[in-house]
């Protein structure tokens, strides 16, 4: 019996890593189940903010030894036009989104299908946390008038949506009331890599992630000014946005002297987990996230972790790992900083050894291969 054919159609994939946890996604999702189901994935050949290509064949597929085709497109009109080009030569059961509102790779290729250019008998969307209230506050106007002229388009039966949690699809019914969801959580390969807690800087807190309004690193900032512990803050993530990280510099200057603040740029994915086991709180208000990769990775590295409501991962307080607030409260946030770091050392290492236990439990790797595996059949 031939593999279901899948069309995968990303911005960003690997090699690559800038963009974060939608590249986490399809990299753990494809290469997991690339024995039962056909993958050709096409992308773009350039990592997030980056002029130079991969070291791979341009404009071509490729074929890696994971078993996955990727087709890397190189930039200009010539190029598009070619990369469509060789979609059209192939027949796909299925066309998988990661994105929704990213014009070349969700949006041409979604109207490429609507067409009969690009030959499926369905098509997936995975908005990967897009239509969460924060990240659609972002670029309203643009993303509201693009919804309203496009909406109809979307009303296809052939059209199914995919949602990693239950609030996720919340936010895909609050704005395709009529969608056809599935839903499959993202897959993580975490749990076979037992993280042990490992020596930490004192009375310190991270935030890593991608600077851009919808990380939310300036709310961050903005609560610190309300902290009277000493603590010490450390940055990690791609200035994704020049002018956003300039309004964080900025709010930087204005934190009381007792908050020491550092930017440490861009963290490579093989260094994460250990840079992370250094610090004692991961610090994360973002505005949205339909997982959030960067959040395991937090817990697994023993990290108590405050986040903001927009996330699936709300009984962090329950587990006593942490907590989920309103981004309508910022003193909410400096209370739950300052209350963590009034307990004595030897009870937040105990709180740390919780975290990996609270995460290495939480993770279920073939329950969500099994939801894919419906969702793929379906």
């Amino acid at each position: 019996m031939s593999k279901t054919k899948i069309l995968v159609s990303t911005r960003y994939f690997m090699p690559g890593y800038k963009a974060g946890g939608p590249i986490k996604s399809l990299k753990n999702l494809t290469l997991a189940m690339a024995s039962e189901f056909q993958f050709s994935v096409y992308t773009s050949a350039f990592d997030m903010g980056e002029s130079n290509p991969y070291p791979v064949k341009l404009d071509s597929w490729n074929h890696t030894d994971q078993g996955l085709d990727v087709y890397y497109s190189g930039k200009g009109l010539k190029n598009l036009f070619r990369s469509i080009s060789a979609l059209t030569k192939e027949n796909f059961d299925i066309v998988y989104l990661n994105s929704f509102f990213d014009s070349r790779y969700s949006t041409l290729t979604f109207l490429l299908f609507q067409l009969g250019i690009i030959k499926a008998r369905k098509v997936l969307i995975a908005p990967r946390g897009e239509f969460s209230p924060g990240a659609l506050k972002i670029k309203s106007k643009k993303k509201s008038f693009f919804l309203k002229v496009m909406h109809s388009l979307y009303r296809d039966k052939r059209i199914f949506w995919h949602a990693t949690a239950e609030l996720e699809a919340t936010d895909i019914k609050n704005v395709f009331p009529e969608a056809q969801i599935q839903v499959a959580e993202n897959i993580s390969f975490l749990k076979s890599e037992r993280a042990e807690l490992g020596a930490k800087n004192p009375n310190s807190l991270v935030f890593f992630s991608r600077i851009s309004p919808k990380k939310n690193l300036a709310f961050a900032l903005e609560c610190l000014k309300l902290v009277k512990t000493p603590l010490e803050f450390h940055i990690f993530g791609t200035q994704e946005d020049k002018a956003y990280w300039q309004l964080c510099e900025k709010l930087i200057s204005e934190l009381p002297k007792h908050i020491k603040v550092t930017f440490h740029g861009e963290l490579l994915p093989h260094n994460v987990v250990d840079t992370l086991k250094r610090y004692e709180m991961f610090f994360f208000p973002t505005q949205g996230e339909n997982f959030g990769h960067v959040i395991v990775e937090a817990l697994s590295s023993g990290l108590y972790t405050v986040l903001s409501d927009q996330t699936p991962w709300t009984d962090l307080a329950a587990h006593g790992v942490g907590c989920s607030l309103s981004l309508n409260n910022q003193q909410a946030f400096a209370e739950a900083i300052e209350n963590y770091f009034s307990q004595a050392p030897d009870l937040r290492a105990k709180t740390g050894k919780k975290a990996i236990d609270y995460i290495q439990n939480k993770l279920n790797t073939e329950a969500s291969l099994n939801q894919y595996r419906l969702m793929f059949a379906n």
